[in-house]
């Protein structure tokens, strides 16, 4: 059941009238059941794991709570129950199929959305052995941290002692954050079918056809992916925030304007923002005060100039790189990133005197981080590693008028140019509007009464006309990027 579809905004609605007409001690079970229907309509399969999932950790996390005052015991059941999701995880992502015998072998269906909710799985377990919150003596709020259908397929990655709590709560309808929710969702549909499926069309031709062009192009190809993958991800995101605000449930935003970033440290702060944040409370911090690069090597008292603060951000983005895929293109492309935020802190360390940046330093910074994400970005769409390959040996070919002027190059440009406009207007609207000034919801409902339903109106016309004619015909919406990992 894709997000934009009408059978999902058809589900989306019994839910929500559903969930409210019941009684509150009711409500979470109500959760619980269209999520799973939300499993079952994708794929009876589909189901079998995160509900195993959920099981697995509400059973660990009760031992653990069993055994709170026995540290060995309970380390025990914390490093097996995490290596257990980890070995599942690598299972899914890297195994094709398992043979048994010459002639028998099992097909590996990668689960819906499985390393969303195992990062979710393992940070509740971690919580729980580190006693920073109590296990959950109710399975059905287990479940629902893996299987909130909003939160199932790409995300967030919320933590259980956010979460659980709001399952929990006394919920109380407040049309005005519906309203808001609906508004988000719509925000959400226009990013995806009027901007990230638009651009997906010239992408696909520039990267499917990667050898037949040059420099220019490749660049341009670059370019428009960064663009399509946050409107894309960022449009799913806000799809999954106004679903479940529709419930009362509050999710992350994970993204603030990434492309206003005028370092790698800042990008990463503002994109993804529910990975990141995971990454460094569940990977970066244990090993910087595990200090394991230091009794290795050193064997003293660690000094912040020693390597391992460096390494041990690579390794952040080494695991991301893993996390997201399994073709060498995610490995380089997570290594890379590891690489220039590595650069960053040696150049911060190495510094001696602050100097203030003038605006002008400040838009080239922007434009800087900006140019060399996408072209990173090449190893993250490209359909194969030869192909991301050849595409970053030939950037700096056919740079003359010639060449940009053959008639392929054009061809492509000029599918481009429909969109260009749109996609540039938009971008600024999201980073330049929503995020420096709050959100654009709060934006519009502080404007008057017949101007705020009018910019409504307008904007759900857009999204429905949008929806209806755009890739091919009706509900044929691309299926979201993130979708895949």
């Amino acid at each position: 059941m894709q997000f934009v579809s009408v059978p999902f905004f058809i589900f989306l609605a019994l839910s929500f009238a559903l969930f409210w007409a019941v009684p509150n001690r009711v409500r979470p079970f109500v959760l619980f059941v269209a999520s799973i229907f939300f499993y079952l309509y994708l794929s009876p399969k589909m189901v079998i794991f995160p509900v195993l999932t959920a099981l697995f950790i509400w059973l660990i996390g009760m031992e653990m709570e069993k055994n709170r005052r026995e540290e060995k015991k309970k380390r025990l059941l914390l490093f097996s129950g995490i290596a257990v999701l980890v070995l599942c995880l690598a299972a899914f992502k890297y195994l094709r199929e398992i043979r048994i015998g010459d002639s028998f072998f099992i097909r590996v269906i990668m689960p819906l959305g499985v390393s969303f909710y195992t990062f979710r799985a393992i940070s509740y377990l971690a919580d729980v052995g580190r006693g920073d919150i109590q296990a959950e003596e109710n399975p059905l709020y287990c479940f629902l941290l893996v299987m909130f259908f909003p939160m199932a397929t790409s995300g967030p990655i919320e933590r259980g002692s956010r979460i659980i709590p709001q399952f929990r709560q006394e919920f109380v309808f407040d049309p005005s954050a519906a309203a808001d929710s609906g508004l988000l969702i719509v925000l959400g549909i226009i990013k995806k079918v009027c901007v990230a499926d638009l651009l997906a069309i010239p992408v696909d031709t520039i990267f499917n056809n990667i050898h037949d062009y040059s420099g220019p192009v490749i660049v341009l190809g670059a370019v428009l992916y960064s663009f399509q993958l946050f409107f894309d991800f960022s449009g799913y995101s806000d799809m999954a925030v106004g679903a479940a605000g529709l419930f009362g449930i509050e999710l992350t935003q994970n993204f603030r304007a990434p492309y206003l970033s005028k370092n790698f440290a800042d990008f990463w702060k503002r994109w993804h923002i529910s990975l990141t944040s995971w990454l460094q409370d569940y990977i970066f911090i244990p090993l910087t005060w595990s200090r394991w690069w230091d009794r290795l090597f050193f064997r003293k008292t660690m000094d912040e100039r020693k390597p391992s603060v460096l390494i041990n951000i690579f390794m952040v983005f080494l695991v991301s790189g893993i996390w997201h895929g399994t073709g060498f293109t995610f490995l380089v492309w997570g290594m890379l990133h590891g690489l220039y935020r590595v650069v960053e802190e040696l150049i911060k360390r190495n510094r001696k005197k602050k100097k203030k940046r003038s605006g002008k330093g400040g838009v080239l910074s922007i434009a800087g981080v900006f140019l060399l994400n996408a072209l990173t970005n090449i190893f993250f769409r490209a359909n194969t590693i030869g192909e991301a390959g050849y595409a970053v040996t030939h950037l700096f070919t056919g740079w003359n008028l010639a060449s940009v002027l053959t008639a392929a190059n054009i061809a492509v440009m000029m599918k481009t140019l429909a969109v260009a406009y749109l996609f540039i207007i938009i971008n600024v609207f999201a980073d330049r509007i929503i995020y420096p000034g709050g959100s654009v919801i709060e934006k519009i409902k502080g404007l008057p009464s017949l101007r705020r339903w009018a910019i409504y109106f307008a904007l759900v016309l857009i999204a429905f006309f949008m929806f209806l004619h755009g890739n091919g015909g009706y509900g044929n919406a691309q299926q979201f990027i993130y979708f895949q990992f």
